[in-house]
């Protein structure tokens, strides 16, 4: 008996406490268990310290010191450090508050120019994007931007065509302020120009839209939007004659602001100087050709709104078909068109603002998320209503998503690239590739079922055939059905899971791989006061977030080797991609070192002793073994295969030994384990090639970089014994089945010669063959 009650309970909830309580669930918990992610992040929490040390906390050069930005984003991230302290929370806490308050601003946007339920879907479309949820908790970050646009897109179309016919200067006031903070956040250019200019395109474009009477709406439109009549919009008149003739309450202001915004971009699109902060763009204009593709930016859009992407470029197109000019009898909503007209054409203009920010200053981030946001919600809003069916948009949905969702699984790091500008190396210790396609497979069906098969499901479809005679298909149909009538909400519910899981999970595991937070950490509880630590390659901008002691600047391999020879205890802090030559080095100059900490994927913290009840987490050690001192003659590594083999490349490599499944079912991958000893010093720079000869063209290429790059063969010491271990995938739809025969050599890339079988067996090509194996 309660269970009813507690329903009706939560359906009284407002569905702005709902809207408020998700966005802080998932902007603010755990915001300062992460550390910055190095360099990207790292760089801009020790200017904020440096600003909030400094006396103008709006000055975010700090007296020329470092290079000119908006005055308000890094601002925010100074007042939080003075209020909280140089931390994770007190950098990024502003920043956060700053994307809560764009969610809510997102949804009284959507409740004031379409209805509450719209309203609450866009405010959850804004978070569960993965551009938003990573802006939202790091400093690399719009938020502050998206906020001001937020609350200018809300308030101009509210005023400009309200829901009660009557114009409120709040609502005014409230796009005012909005200006001002995406201006401080973003420059003139994404913060006045964009939204000004998009209302204003909206308003000129609308202006034949009649704002009648809405029992005439006859497409199930009619609740989506409210009319729109009043004083200000008597139904007998057009938009355009209605709110754009002079000396109507409302008009100067809009035009107003419409003047100033179109002065504003030509005033400073002639004022660009390469190297001097430009006001209008918010950034330093650089010189040269731009340095990133057109492609670049539909990439960020793409990938960063997983898993709404596909359903964003429908929502969008939205008011292309209401806007076709047919003489049919539908009629429409008026403002529902008008309010996705104005969605339209500013995620349109952002995307070209946003494109040019890109060209002048290298690097801009997509800025007309709020806008994408409640298209979404408008879009998902009309679909649960189920007017009618749309299963061939639902299946090119669904098709986009899933493409969406192989580009992820293929390159995982464009998840953590979306809000950087630039590239990351993916860590392979985070594994995310076969969350992505679940969460994307089950997107698309809801999206599908849901736009297939809802209208059916709530008995809307006049046009539905009816029910199958048949016991499977009618079993068939009515599951069906089931999955249409909850399909969208089930898809609303994967978006969620995929945000909270990127924000506290995800984010967190790939902040352990690109901050260098772990190792210090690691010294902190390993050293004793006095033991010195030194950095090697590594910038170490803000490293006293995480330790009081000075690292001292290790500039060349040779000062590292000084560095560790010393007889006192001490730690240097060095990237991942350098162990491979400090191996080299420090064991031909015959000094020890251990590794302390490897937690991360980038940085390792070095010792040249290791503590009490301390073990070497060398990576090298599980694939690199050469005999200790004192042993015996012919000492072999600890290591057993299957296959054994002979055979020695260049002189100088020998190949003694293989593994491989002697069976693999398609799809799958296989493994192969190839053992060497390194009988003099090779040549730098060569790859190992794999070839897997089957019954038919193509072959199987496994071409790798030595232990998955961490050991290349310059670095390979007489008297070492190798493991490399590779996979190579083996698809079902290109793979045909049968017998493959498994050879391998050592190749340089390109068109350079492969290394030359000078020992044991040899096919004529400088391949040795390993053996065969059956694909299935």
């Amino acid at each position: 008996a309660s269970d009813p009650r507690m329903l009706d309970r939560l359906k009284r909830v407002p569905p702005w406490v709902w809207a408020l309580a998700f966005a802080l669930a998932l902007c603010l918990p755990r915001l300062g268990s992460f550390g910055f992610w190095d360099p990207s992040e790292l760089r801009l929490a020790e200017q904020a310290r440096e600003i909030a040390r400094s006396a103008h906390l709006f000055d975010p050069t700090v007296a020329g010191h470092f290079p000119a930005r908006p005055p308000l984003d890094l601002s925010l991230a100074a007042l939080g450090i003075r209020l909280f302290g140089a931390s994770e929370w007190g950098a990024r806490f502003f920043f956060a508050l700053s994307a809560v308050i764009a969610v809510m601003a997102v949804y009284w946007a959507g409740a004031g120019l379409l209805r509450r339920r719209a309203g609450l879907l866009s405010a959850l479309a804004l978070g569960t994007t993965p551009l938003f949820v990573l802006e939202a908790r790091q400093l690399t970050s719009d938020a502050p931007l998206l906020a001001g646009l937020a609350l200018a897109l809300g308030g101009l179309g509210r005023f400009a065509w309200p829901a009660e016919g009557r114009r409120r200067w709040l609502d005014l006031g409230a796009a005012l302020v909005g200006l001002v903070i995406a201006a401080l956040a973003g420059g003139a250019l994404s913060g006045i120009v964009l939204p000004v200019v998009s209302m204003g395109a909206a308003l000129l474009i609308g202006g034949r839209l009649v704002a009648g009477d809405p029992s005439a709406v006859n497409d199930g439109t009619g609740p989506l939007a409210a009319a729109g009549t009043g004083p200000d919009f008597p139904a007998d008149m057009t938009l355009a004659a209605s709110s754009l003739r002079p000396g109507r309450r409302g008009f100067a202001p809009l035009l107003v602001l419409l003047l100033f915004a179109v002065g504003l971009g030509l005033a400073g699109f002639g004022g660009f100087v390469a190297g001097k902060y430009s006001w209008l763009v918010g950034g330093v204009p650089h010189a040269g050709a731009p340095t990133h593709t057109f492609e670049a930016l539909i990439r960020e859009v793409g990938f960063g709104l997983f898993p709404w992407s596909a359903v964003a470029f429908f929502a969008l197109a939205r008011p292309l078909t209401r806007l076709d000019g047919d003489n049919s009898d539908v009629r429409t909503n008026a403002r529902l068109m008008f309010v996705e007209l104005y969605l339209l054409l500013f995620a349109g203009l952002g995307y070209a603002f946003s494109s040019y920010r890109d060209i002048v200053l290298g690097h801009a981030r997509y800025a007309a998320l709020p806008a994408v946001a409640l298209a979404i919600g408008a879009f998902l809003d009309e679909a649960l209503e189920a007017t009618r069916p749309e299963p061939v948009a639902g299946l090119l949905m669904a098709t986009g998503t899933m493409v969406v969702a192989r580009d992820f699984y293929l390159a995982p790091e464009d998840l953590a690239s979306v809000h950087l500008l630039d590239k990351v190396r993916w860590p392979s210790q985070v594994s995310v590739g076969e969350l992505v396609l679940g969460i994307g497979f089950l997107a698309a069906l809801g999206v599908y079922a849901g736009l297939a098969a809802r209208s059916r499901a709530l008995g809307r479809d006049a046009a539905a055939p009816a029910m199958p005679a048949a016991p499977v298909r009618r079993r068939a149909a009515r599951g069906f059905a089931v999955l249409g009538r909850y399909g969208l909400q089930g898809a609303v519910a994967c978006a969620l899971f995929f945000a909270f899981h990127l924000a506290q999970v995800i984010v967190p595991a790939l902040s352990k791989h690109l901050s260098f937070k772990p190792a210090l950490e690691s010294y902190t509880k390993f050293a004793r006061p006095g033991d010195p630590i030194g950095r090697y390659h590594v910038e170490g901008h803000g490293s006293t977030f995480y330790s009081q002691q000075a690292l001292i600047d290790l500039p060349t391999q040779d000062r590292v080797l000084s560095f560790l020879r010393d007889s006192r205890r001490v730690f240097a802090l060095v990237a991942s991609s350098d162990l491979a030559p400090l191996d080299a080095a420090l064991k031909q100059a015959n000094v020890p070192y251990h590794v302390v900490d490897a937690s991360s994927a980038r940085f390792l913290l070095l010792s040249n002793q290791l503590g009490p009840g301390q073990r070497d987490q060398n990576p090298l050690l599980k694939n690199v073994w050469a005999p200790p001192p004192g042993a015996a003659a012919g000492a072999r590594p600890p290591w057993t295969w299957r296959v054994p083999i002979s055979a020695t490349f260049g002189d100088s490599i020998e190949l003694i030994g293989a593994d491989f499944p002697q069976t693999v079912h398609r799809p799958g991958k296989i493994g192969l384990d190839l053992y060497f000893h390194v009988k003099a010093k090779p040549p730098a720079g060569f790859k190992i090639f794999v070839h897997y000869d089957g019954p038919a063209a193509p072959r199987l290429i496994g071409d790798h970089d030595p232990l998955d790059h961490a050991f290349g063969t310059a670095y390979w010491l007489p008297g070492e014994y190798i493991r490399d271990h590779s996979e190579t995938d083996a698809p079902l739809m290109t793979t045909p089945a049968g017998t493959y025969v498994v050879y391998m050599g050592f190749w340089p890339g390109g068109e350079g010669r492969r290394l030359k079988v000078t020992a044991g067996p040899n096919d004529g090509e400088d391949r040795v063959k390993l053996g065969s194996m059956e694909i299935k």
